[in-house]
């Protein structure tokens, strides 16, 4: 059985290599370039994994970390941004987050 990650990443060329990096280790994935077209794909597919940009365009990846822990779904949620504090990691983890990674990081 694959592992279905769901990404949301606005920038391009990070959405690509990061799903490349998944689909050649066997995880099937889909990418999104915003928090409402993720929210909407993880609506309608069973995810073990949601990795996620805190800065999207439309909205942040608190709000999606905050919709999935709302709607109690048994998945983990990894936070990556370019922009990345310390209180915003303490957030992230306060909030449920599996993890809370900054850019750039090394697959």
């Amino acid at each position: 059985m694959k592992y279905k990650v769901l990404l949301i990443e606005d920038d391009d060329i990070m959405r690509v290599t990061i799903e490349d990096f998944l689909k050649t280790r066997g995880y099937a994935v889909s990418s999104h370039n915003n928090g409402t077209s993720g929210l909407k794909a993880l609506n309608k597919g069973k995810y073990s994994l949601v990795i996620t940009d805190v800065k999207l365009p439309d909205m942040s990846g608190f709000e999606i970390l905050k919709a999935i822990k709302n709607k109690e779904l048994n998945l983990q949620v990894i936070i990556i941004t370019g922009f990345g504090t310390i209180k915003d990691a303490v957030d992230a983890i306060k909030l449920g987050a599996f993890d809370y990674i900054t850019k750039p990081f090394s697959l």
